[in-house]
């Protein structure tokens, strides 16, 4: 539907409401600048195709509530069946949103803002848009009246909020200087999606505990899930973060079976990274700068550029009056271990892995849950399942004899100690064999992040800054 020739020419849209009285009390929601609108139909105007595309549109009959940040409106809308605590879940938006506006010393990229949220029984995920994101969720995710706390679910759905919400100033407007003039007509390739996914990736949720939304025994416990996700990827020991974001068309974006063993995600390595990277800059400037500065400094001098693979490089040097050279030779150019242990320890939290009981990870295999016997999806280099002889799209049976379903197997294999050696039956291109494997755990991935003990004050200090930028 792209208008060839006519791309820089301003369009209209015309939405005419549907006749068929089946489908309910149908409404619009949209950002786009609205020209006029009568009972039947609404006229919208984009100043070009590409604002027009980036504007999307949701005609339903959905919930929709607004609130209003920085003198500049907002809104969500919820399609679907839900039973959201509508006010719950507005007052925790408004100080999500504050706090992003107030993070960007009280700039607004934008006129209006609206969440446009689809609401299903399993889903999950986000896209940003300038004026607005367009996200799904589970119906779990979202806060109801009969349960005040805020649990999991509920987090990872304001974490996603946060998310979206963040990359209206660290995308959309602050972006690589190549995205000025994109041709979206082909794939357009970064090595800077570190920097745009993965710092957003380290402060959506880092905003939660800053709003006081999480307790930091929380944002601990989520920031942990992080940490276990990227010590499982035997990928991080092969491909570099530079790699990561230049090879998200071809490789993070086309994943197969060996994918855990080849790519890491920029992400969540990214949000790891911009973790060290902050507290390097704290630890080398004496505590008087931080990755926040090095953000609001981009934020003030290059939103009509844009960034150059470099930039950041050159901003953290500038801020810290320190050659980080070598830092990013070896975490972002390179494979290098991040010094997680260490970086944690300088803010007092205390950074263990261990092995998770009844996890398949620890034999190094992952499988097809929607089976009923367990289908294997992939095998991790250097695991004991390698080395017995386990392939992707065995379809295991039996462990010593004895039939085996998938939601068992893990239980199963937990039962038996280090050492052991079992048997297992399997299908192999509908072939039935079986096989022995010495069970011997990896690495411990499981990761724990909590407040250390008898902290001195100086550290005691430099935690409350890290949680809460005081």
């Amino acid at each position: 539907m792209k208008p060839v020739g006519f791309e820089d020419n301003p369009c209209e849209l015309v939405i005419n409401y549907p006749t068929n009285n089946m489908l309910g009390d149908w409404s619009c929601a949209t950002t786009l600048k609205l020209e006029s609108k009568d009972e039947g139909f609404e006229i919208y105007q984009a100043d070009n195709y590409q604002d027009l595309i980036d504007h999307p549109v949701e005609m339903a009959d959905f919930t929709r509530f607004e609130f209003e940040v920085n003198n500049t409106p907002h809104a969500m809308t919820l399609t679907g069946q839900h039973t959201t605590d509508i006010a719950r879940l507005r007052a925790d938006l408004v100080r999500i949103c504050q706090y992003h506006i107030d993070f960007f010393g009280g700039d607004v990229p934008f006129d209006q803002y609206l969440f446009l949220t689809l609401v299903r029984t399993k889903a999950y995920g986000g896209l940003e848009h300038k004026k607005s994101s367009s996200l799904i969720c589970s119906r779990k995710e979202l806060p109801t009246e009969d349960k005040p706390e805020i649990n999991p679910d509920y987090t990872r759905f304001l974490a996603l909020c946060s998310h979206e919400y963040f990359h209206a100033w660290w995308i959309k407007t602050i972006k690589p200087a190549s995205f000025h003039a994109l041709n979206l007509g082909r794939e357009n390739y970064t090595e800077q999606l570190w920097i745009f996914e993965g710092f957003t990736s380290y402060y959506d949720e880092l905003s939660l505990l800053r709003t006081k939304l999480l307790s930091p025994e929380q944002y601990l416990t989520l920031f942990a899930q992080t940490l276990t996700r990227v010590q499982k990827s035997q990928g991080r020991h092969k491909q570099s973060l530079a790699e990561s974001s230049f090879d998200a068309w071809t490789k993070f974006y086309q994943q197969d079976e060996n994918a855990p063993n080849a790519i890491v995600s920029y992400y969540t390595k990214g949000a790891l990274l911009a973790f060290v990277l902050d507290i390097e800059i704290r630890n080398r400037s004496n505590d008087t700068q931080s990755l926040d500065d090095v953000l609001k400094l981009i934020w003030a001098n290059y939103q009509d550029t844009g960034l150059e693979d470099d930039t950041v490089q050159k901003v953290v040097a500038h801020l810290t009056q320190s050659d980080f050279t070598k830092f990013f030779d070896d975490y972002l150019y390179g494979v290098s271990e991040l010094p997680l242990k260490q970086a944690f320890a300088y803010v007092g939290i205390t950074c263990e892995f261990s092995h998770k009981k009844a996890e398949l990870s620890n034999i190094g295999i992952g499988i097809n849950k929607t089976q009923e016997f367990a289908v294997i999806s992939h095998v991790l280099e250097g695991a004991c399942a390698q080395a017995a002889g386990l392939y992707v799209g065995d379809k295991i049976m039996s462990i010593d004899g004895i039939k085996i379903q998938a939601k068992d197997l893990a239980n199963a294999i937990d039962s038996y100690a280090e050492d052991s050696t079992i048997q297992i039956g399997f299908f192999r291109d509908e072939l039935l064999s079986e096989l022995s494997l010495t069970i011997a755990n990896s690495k411990p991935t499981f990761c724990t992040l909590s407040i250390a003990d008898n902290l001195t004050k100086d550290t005691v200090k430099r935690q409350e800054q890290w949680f809460y930028h005081d």
